[in-house]
């Protein structure tokens, strides 16, 4: 049984009531085909502190389970800089899709110094398969709060599409702790007189302004912690040109997506602007979302509504995430990159590549961009070759190294090393 079906046993989940093991919206099915995307937004209410825990698994399988190729996250818990490189996001994920490619975006507030990873807030954006050849941009809340992050994608000719995950944090009622504490402790140090919750508000209409103004379509996943059909948010997203695109087809009050929620009135939402319409769009029960107090949302939309084309995007040469901690290795990695990199002009190709194509990029120019990305990675895989050594049973290399491999070296050091004892006595 996969840790997905653990996760969806009712039995775990018998103080439920029986509206919150229902579907609302379109039944959630698996994407089947390249001409539709599937994405997802998820409060994760805090992500472990490695990536051995339960609630990483709990996600990686509800991706991979539907196929979805963009997933939102909101309230990660922690505090990214201060994390272990190899508990990083990308890292929690990457081993579980070793056929499919992984984009990550993670934001924090850098303003609020904490001792260790923990801190309550922060915002992420994960990118699957081939959309993520499509992405030409992805950045965080640009005052540095964590408040939201955003990934641009490129479509046909000038079309492209921004998809931004946000999270605007409760009323103050817990404590000096809270969200709502750390934005309260920014804007008074720059003698900003205003309510965090409206300074979110204020920020992400400027921001959309900007998207639009750029010529972006806008997808806006979040948590908003206010009912998504208020005056007060309808009229908000009206004035920015968009709507919540599940509502739109499902009536205007939605499930309660908490389970502090008693009201029959979602705080989760996914708004667009007027180009883009969604295909279908749900919340999952509780029970079949990322074991989470709030509701997985989601909806379907077609390639051409996202892109205005339904051809494949280009597809990039897989890499090898390098985790090198052997100062040697690193030097001889470092010189032998460098070196077959200038030998093959990659980087004068590159620069004229981007100085001289035209939007929609030509054939001749998919195929160069596709050409110096095989160089590139060749480089690197070569270029890992030069440090791959055994030092005190210890492997430096970044390559993934045979199991069975490994342990009849590891046998043949050790009958070596008895034989050289025997031999001295």
């Amino acid at each position: 049984m996969s840790a997905f079906a653990k996760n969806t046993d009712t039995k775990k989940y018998k103080q439920l009531t029986a509206g919150e093991l229902r579907n609302f919206g379109d039944p959630l099915a698996w994407n089947t085909t390249e001409d539709e995307l599937l994405i997802g937004y998820s409060n994760c209410q805090l992500l472990p502190p490695t990536r051995t825990g339960a609630k990483n698994f709990d996600q990686t399988n509800l991706i991979l389970d539907y196929n979805f190729d963009h997933v939102g996250l909101a309230e990660t818990g922690r505090y990214w800089p201060l994390v272990a490189d190899d508990d990083r996001l990308p890292q929690r994920f990457r081993s579980h899709f070793l056929s499919k490619k992984l984009y990550c975006t993670t934001a924090c507030n850098k303003h609020d110094k904490v001792s260790g990873s923990y801190q309550l807030g922060g915002t992420s954006s994960l990118s699957t398969g081939n959309l993520v050849g499509r992405i030409i941009g992805a950045n965080e809340d640009s005052s540095g709060l964590g408040r939201w992050t955003w990934q641009r994608f490129r479509g046909q000719g000038e079309a492209t599409t921004c998809i931004v995950s946000c999270y605007k944090p409760v009323p103050p009622n817990e404590g000096s702790g809270s969200v709502y504490a750390q934005k309260l402790t920014f804007l008074s140090s720059i003698n900003r007189e205003v309510c965090p919750r409206q300074a979110f508000l204020d920020g992400l209409a400027s921001a959309v302004t900007e998207w639009k103004a750029a010529g972006n379509q806008l997808l806006i996943m979040g948590d908003i912690n206010e009912y998504i059909s208020s005056h007060k948010m309808k009229a908000f997203f009206a004035t920015l040109g968009m709507r919540e695109m599940i509502m739109e087809g499902h009536g205007n009050s939605g499930p309660a997506d908490t389970r502090s929620n008693r009201s029959d009135v979602a705080i989760d939402g996914i708004w667009g602007t007027l180009g883009l319409s969604i295909k279908a769009g749900g919340y999952l029960p509780f029970h079949k979302g990322s074991n989470s107090n709030h509701l997985f949302l989601s909806v379907k939309i077609t390639s051409l509504c996202a892109f205005g084309t339904k051809s494949p995007p280009t597809r990039l040469a897989a890499a090898i995430k390098l985790r090198m901690k052997h100062p040697r290795g690193q030097q001889k990695y470092n010189t032998a990159m460098r070196s077959m990199v200038q030998s093959l002009q990659l980087p004068a190709r590159y620069r004229h590549l981007l100085t001289t194509h035209f939007s929609p990029p030509s054939p001749q120019d998919i195929t160069e961009y596709e050409e110096i990305d095989r160089l590139r990675i060749l480089c690197r895989r070569r270029a890992n070759t030069k440090f791959c050594r055994m030092h005190m049973s210890a492997v430096y290399s970044s390559r993934r190294v045979n199991k069975d491999q490994l342990r009849m070296r590891l046998a043949e050091d050790l009958i070596r090393r008895k034989d050289d004892l025997s031999k001295a006595k």
